[in-house]
């Protein structure tokens, strides 16, 4: 007898499909063509679009649409996020790649901790940056940002070092609000969250200082020059909204159903170690 067997897709935290409405959004946009930058009227029309998805994104994290620097996913905003570190960066040695690897090329002194509760000891006078991932993408570990940020604002006061998280993994699991985790820049990727590939964006709390990576046209407040891809910022801004619409009862579903797959491992597998937070 044949049985055939249904196929299980495992890897959302690297890409995951497109939202039903965020797909339909994709779609409609595909129209719009013209170039946001100019002055014509499909240029209005673009640049239309351009600003309601701002706006769209901003109100997803409590934030200012004039904070919302859009890129080409998580990896570029990592990137210009890291521009703001000058002298001294403290991060944790589990963050993306996109992030130890400026840091390490940069030039700065860059403190790398294993957990998080050692970032307040690395701190010193002249630390100016500090970054650490929200939500773990290998082993889902929630990281305790806001306490992080209270610390740093009670110890460093005026002086505190600008504070950067890499929150790709987090809207479908957590509250991603930036003036409740305290946060001065936060990275998001479309594609962790049913959004399309090539968009992400990197929120940027007034006044702080970052250097632009791409230089050219001027887009996004001169700090990511290059036509903004209008059909995938649009498909972004619904999806993180998606994302973030019924979040803890998701959150409480998907935990039910992880509990009940490691009850179920152990069980046929007495032996198994579990590597992660529970």
């Amino acid at each position: 007898m044949l049985f055939r067997k249904r196929r299980i897709y495992a890897d959302a935290a690297s890409a995951m499909p497109l939202f039903a409405a965020a797909r339909r959004e994709l779609l409609r946009l595909l129209d719009i063509y013209g170039n946001p930058s100019a002055l014509h009227k499909e240029a209005v029309a673009a640049k239309r679009e351009l600003e309601a998805a701002r706006k769209k994104v901003a109100e997803a994290l409590g934030a200012h649409a004039d904070e919302i620097v859009f890129t080409s996913g998580g990896t570029e905003a990592n990137n210009l996020a890291v521009t703001c570190a000058k002298h001294h960066a403290v991060t944790t040695a589990t963050e993306h790649s996109s992030v130890l690897l400026p840091l390490r090329h940069k030039g700065v002194a860059l403190t790398e901790v294993t957990e998080a509760g050692e970032i307040a000891g690395a701190l010193t006078a002249h630390t100016d940056f500090v970054s650490v991932q929200l939500v773990n993408g290998e082993v889902g570990t929630i990281q305790p940002l806001r306490e992080i940020a209270k610390h740093i604002r009670r110890e460093r006061g005026a002086a505190k070092p600008y504070l950067h998280t890499d929150a790709s993994q987090a809207p479908l699991w957590v509250d991603i609000d930036v003036e409740k985790l305290h946060v001065d820049l936060l990275t998001l990727d479309a594609q962790k969250v049913g959004g399309p590939k090539g968009v992400g964006c990197l929120y940027v709390r007034r006044g702080t200082p970052l250097q632009p990576q791409m230089r050219g046209g001027g887009q996004e407040q001169g700090l990511r020059s290059g036509t903004e891809n209008v059909a995938a910022v649009g498909a972004f801004a619904v999806a993180l909204s998606e994302a973030q619409t019924g979040v803890e009862e998701r959150a409480q579903k998907v935990s039910h159903v992880r509990n009940y797959l490691i009850e179920e491992i152990l069980r046929l597998l007495p032996d198994a170690v579990f590597h992660g937070p529970i």
